[in-house]
């Protein structure tokens, strides 16, 4: 019943079809988990879409620092590795 609209929140944060999959499936356990703790059970899809929301964010920031090491390390790598050109250009 909430799978589709749970898919497309997830989409819209992550970008990618096979993380909306995980964030969407992550968010219905987690939802599933912590049922007993929901007030108003009228307003589930809100409460799931929030789940969504804050998985979909873990996810974003997952990727950001994953891109954050890649790009320090190349930064690293080409600064411990001078570019031959480079260097001749900066001797004369």
């Amino acid at each position: 019943r909430h799978m589709r609209s749970a898919m497309a929140l997830a989409f819209a944060h992550v970008r990618s079809r096979h993380d909306a999959e995980d964030v969407a499936q992550d968010a219905f356990v987690a939802a599933f988990e912590k049922l007993d703790t929901l007030r108003e059970p009228q307003r589930f899809s809100a409460w799931l879409a929030a789940i969504v929301r804050n998985r979909a964010g873990r996810v974003r920031e997952r990727r950001l620092h994953e891109a954050n090491l890649t790009d320090r390390d190349a930064w690293r790598e080409e600064s411990v590795t001078p570019d031959p050109a480079r260097a001749e250009l900066l001797e004369k």
